[in-house]
């Protein structure tokens, strides 16, 4: 077979990329697996789901007193975020004292499975070395 006969193509016909397109997703999972690498990609957002998996609804305090070297302010921008992108929920428990207990949603139960293989050292995060 000569060279003539091989045909290269560096960009995919329109249909191709269409199929492509079907098969793999669409813009709409690149931006979903975007959202979820900033989720996760905060330094204390994993930590505080591992703590609610494994501890069960909590009160700020008791997340705070748990997890080592977290401080107030970061903690409570941790819980919004991870509210607001309804990973957990936040629930008023008394008004007087006010006291407020967080849980996970089921969209936060779906880490379970990771964090239980991270635990187990399934799953090992080995950074490069410098």
């Amino acid at each position: 077979m000569g060279i003539e006969n091989v045909r290269r193509t560096t960009t995919p016909k329109p249909d191709e990329r269409e199929n492509r397109t079907l098969q793999y997703g669409s813009v709409t999972l690149q931006r979903k697996l975007n959202e979820l690498a900033e989720l996760i990609g905060r330094k204390w957002n994993l930590v505080i789901v591992a703590k609610l998996l494994h501890g069960g609804p909590m009160g700020f305090s008791e997340l705070e007193a748990e997890i080592d070297g977290i401080s107030n302010k970061v903690l409570a921008v941790s819980l919004q975020t991870l509210e607001d992108y309804d990973v957990v929920d936040r629930e008023i428990v008394s008004e007087r004292p006010f006291r407020v207990e967080y849980s996970l949603t089921q969209q936060g139960l779906a880490f379970e499975s990771i964090i239980r293989r991270v635990r187990e050292g399934d799953f090992q995060v080995t950074p490069p070395e410098d």
